[in-house]
Order: C-alpha cells, then structure tokens, then sequence
C-alpha cells in the first residue's frame, strides 16, 4: 500500500488528495514520504531516482509542519508511560486541572504514553501478549475519556512503537476516538510564529531523518526523563516514577512554554515544575530561548 501511495503523491504531487484518498492522518502520509526518502527497509520497491527523492523531499518540506502556535501557553509533558506499575494518574490528573485553572488549551506529549509492556523485537505476538496490548489500551483510551477544551497533540515514543508492532496504532485509535491531534513517531516539527521547531523522543539522533528536512534552531526531547535546558535542546522528564537515572537526579514535572513575537524575533520562556515529597513546585529560574526565522 505504502508503494502505492507513493506512485500516486509523485503522479499528482498533492499531498492534500492523497490524504483524502487513503483516509490518511497527516502523520502517517509524512511518514510514507520519509520512508520514501530514507529508503525505510519497510518498502518493498525502493525509490532510486534522485529526482523522484527530491519531489519527495519538497512536498515533506512544504507539508512538514503539523501545527503552528501563536500567542498562547503551551504544556509539555512527556513519558507518562501509562499501565507500568510506576505510572502516575494523580500526576497526570494535576497537569490537567492546572491547564483548566491557568487557560492553557494546548498539551505537547514528546512520546511513551503507554509502556507497551511486550518487547518490540519480536514479528509475532501471542495471543495473551496481544490481549495485554489490548488491556494497556483501553485503559489509555479510558484515561483520556473525560477530557475537553485541551488540544492535546501527541508524539510516539519507543514504548508507543511496541503496540505498533503488533497492528495497535495507539495515535490513530487516540485521534479517532478521542480527537487527539498525533504527530507520528519519534519526531515531528510544529511551528511557533512559524519558526519550525522539532519534537523528538530518542535522544540518539539517527544519522539521516526526517529531522535534517526542515531547519530549525531548537530540539525538545522526551524519553530522557532528566529535565534539562541546553542551547539548542530541551529534554523533558517523565510525568511518572519510572527512572532512567539516579534517584537523586530524577524529579518528575512537567513544563509550560509561553511565546512572544518581538519584532524578527519569537522569544519563548519555559517554566519548569517538578512534584516532590511537599506537592507541585514551580523552579525559581526561567529558561528563555530566542528563535529566528
């Protein structure tokens, strides 16, 4: 099918058609392009042509961008890794209610929602590991039933894939179900004042992707789980207790992005909250990042 699709979007070049006729989320028709391009090992006949690559690449270039975001405050949150033992419903609950009580009305995940508990390296499930697939799901979908006036755009992460690999697309069932924009896997780029900006949940970048298509002066991450605010990178910690660190570095939260247009510049200040033994606390220092277009 994926061939397909291709032979038809470099027949017609429009990517808007091509979405229609396949009933395809934007996610997943910019994943096709950039199997397309990187000569992802998933396609049976490989796109040699160099010209056809380079269609290729502008019409991800052109359409790359999933959503743009304007003057308002956007949460970001990451690694909730929902039905692990360490999950944190009361966490997630509170990032909520604090949405609701200070008006943000769009939610960032950067990825592992669930915690997709069978290994991804496997071609064949059993029955009784698709049924806990299924289980972790429902209670994904249960999880998020109550929720509205948040736009919640969602990113998959490694822990995502894994039900993935067993034919569950949890960002399809989570879109239809319950009109939760999804991003796709391991990356995608969102706009601010249309500075494009690229959500990644690996750490390691591979050596060609669909990151290197659009430039972009800033990366935030997930799958880290240790919050930290570099030149060019932020990496957010998990809204659980599952660590991937020392206990004493690891402190869930969550963080809040406000931007501001300043002439040519897009000026965005993160504030960062971590809970601890004591309840939600809010970090005294502000991280102030300036993008260029």
């Amino acid at each position: 099918m994926e061939e397909q699709i291709l032979d038809e979007l470099l027949k017609t070049r429009n990517f808007y058609e091509t979405l229609e006729n396949y009933n395809l989320y934007k996610y997943e028709l910019l994943g096709i392009i950039s199997d397309g391009i990187f000569d992802n090992a998933f396609l049976k006949k490989k796109i040699t042509d160099e010209k056809e690559k380079e269609i290729l690449r502008e019409i991800y270039r052109a359409e790359g961008i999933i959503f743009n975001i304007t003057h308002e405050p956007v949460m970001l949150i990451s690694d909730t890794h929902f039905g692990d033992p360490k999950e944190r419903l009361d966490y997630f609950r509170t990032v909520l209610e604090f949405c609701k009580q200070n008006n943000i009305k769009k939610l960032i995940h950067g990825g592992d929602v669930g915690q997709g508990s069978v290994a991804t390296n496997k071609t064949m499930y059993t029955e009784e590991e698709h049924q806990q697939h299924q289980k972790e799901i429902t209670n994904i979908l249960n999880i998020y039933k109550d929720i509205s006036n948040l736009r919640q755009c969602i990113l998959g992460g490694n822990h995502d894939e894994r039900y993935l690999c067993d034919n569950l697309d949890l960002l399809r069932l989570l879109a239809d179900q319950r009109n939760i924009l999804p991003l796709g896997y391991f990356q995608a780029f969102f706009s601010v004042f249309d500075c494009p900006i690229s959500l990644e949940h690996e750490t390691k970048r591979p050596t060609a992707g669909p990151q290197d298509l659009i430039p972009h002066s800033l990366t935030i991450h997930g799958h880290s789980h240790i919050s930290s605010f570099e030149k060019k990178d932020i990496y957010l910690t998990a809204l659980s207790d599952v660590r991937r660190s020392p206990q004493n570095t690891f402190k869930p939260g969550f963080a809040v992005m406000y931007p501001e247009k300043k002439n040519q510049t897009v000026e965005l200040e993160f504030e960062k909250y971590n809970f601890t033994n004591y309840g939600l606390e809010k970090e005294e220092k502000a991280y102030i990042y300036k993008l260029k277009k």
